[in-house]
């Protein structure tokens, strides 16, 4: 995976889908991170949380990049 700015929207490209998280914008942020702590640089890894975005953020689930 390469690397970027985190968190950052989440456009499903798939049939992914979290429909008891409802309507809005999405952003996903890396999961997972050797050594452990907020990401700043480098290889993210393929695992995300996913979360609505609003007044307050709403944990949709994991999605794994393969």
């Amino acid at each position: 995976m390469k690397s970027g700015t985190f968190p950052h929207r989440y456009l499903p490209a798939t049939s992914i889908e979290y429909p008891w998280c409802g309507d809005g914008h999405y952003a996903e942020y890396p999961l997972q991170q050797v050594p452990p702590g907020p990401y700043e640089s480098g290889d993210p890894g393929p695992d995300r949380a996913i979360y609505l975005v609003g007044r307050r953020r709403t944990f949709c689930g994991p999605l794994l990049y393969l």
